[in-house]
């Protein structure tokens, strides 16, 4: 690994072997990012994900690790990014998955604000592939403003699933050992190292607060201050209605920022449910069996338009009639 904190890769014993890089990408917690051109899926363009401290990845991590690929690999959702395949290459470990063109929404957020109409179309598609991860009785462990891209076509899709643990293979998981980022972890997970699918919703909540707030959370924190913080404050948001947040942010950051987590949103769904309400639902005014009756007249005003002219023109006819028998009385009396 260089000073700056990129993975260095060996780019000629990819170059004759598999991959073909294109550049780099960025890097993250985990690792480094390239766009490479694959040549087993016809010079297809996909992202590599290069794991940082490879040394440490013992018999134990990567039987963690091919696990939590294998479950990547089943995803298939608009809002993922797909995970194609585990790289283990000439004393290389990685991942390659979907590449696509857009921001993170640490970048859309630093370039300015959202408008709440599109804050909420965000919200509603992260949520729904978090939503198809959990149903998997899957975890994320790592939601937060960089692992969440929007597409150029406004498609909004998860990243980074490098972190994700599915319930069956929770043993695989060394305890004391915390995984993700610390300003979104909740407290229930730096007190116990317990984590699950309310732990990525209060992540969401933190990402919501931040975009909301223009601030990031532990700003110029860290240390036991930051743990301090993590584990004992609550999230506020201002609440001037001239100039503040909007009345269904403020609910919806203090309820998935909750301490408690039995006092959050219990699932992805019913948060999504408090960006985009379905609509009432109505009682049938009838039976489905019963004849229709109906209670109210419904008056189509240019059908009633072309009646009144029917009858004007009926009477005109009549009118005309009757003049013509008046005529021809007359020119017969003449």
């Amino acid at each position: 690994m260089s000073d700056s904190g990129t993975t260095v890769i060996d780019r000629q014993s990819l170059l004759s072997s598999r991959f073909e890089i294109v550049r780099h990408l960025g890097d993250g917690s985990a690792g480094s990012v390239y766009l490479v051109r694959d040549r087993e899926r016809g010079n297809v363009e996909v992202a590599l994900k290069v794991l940082i401290n490879q040394s440490a990845f013992d018999e134990h991590t990567m039987l963690r690790f091919r696990k939590e690929i294998e479950v990547c690999q089943g995803l298939h959702h608009k809002n993922l990014i797909q995970a194609f395949d585990l790289v283990e290459l000439e004393g290389t470990i990685g991942f390659t998955m979907e590449f696509v063109q857009g921001k993170d929404l640490a970048k859309i957020v630093s370039a300015g604000k959202i408008p709440y109409p599109e804050l909420d179309e965000i919200f509603v598609q992260l949520l729904s592939g978090l939503h198809e991860l959990h149903s998997r009785g899957i975890v994320h462990r790592d939601i937060k403003l960089e692992n969440v891209l929007r597409c150029d076509d406004g498609t909004v899709k998860i990243s980074d699933l490098g972190l994700m643990k599915r319930a069956e293979y929770a043993h695989l998981t060394r305890p004391g050992i915390l995984l993700g980022t610390a300003q979104y972890m909740p407290p229930e997970y730096i007190r116990s190292s317990h984590f699950d699918n309310r732990g990525d919703i209060y992540a969401v909540g933190v990402m919501l607060y931040e975009i909301l707030a223009e601030k990031r959370r532990l700003y110029e924190m860290n240390g036991m201050a930051a743990i301090e913080h993590l584990i004992k404050t609550n999230f506020e948001l201002p609440k001037n209605p001239l100039f503040g947040t909007p009345e269904k942010y403020i609910r919806i950051v203090e309820k998935a920022t909750r301490l408690d987590p039995k006092r959050r949103y219990q699932t992805a769904l019913e948060m999504l449910e408090d960006f985009a309400p379905k609509p009432e639902a109505h009682e049938p005014l009838v039976d489905a069996g019963a004849a229709l009756k109906p209670t109210l007249k419904i008056v189509d005003f240019a059908e009633q338009d072309r009646l009144a002219r029917q009858k004007t023109m009926k009477k005109v006819g009549i009118g005309l009639t009757l003049l013509s028998i008046s005529l021809l009385g007359l020119y017969l009396y003449l």
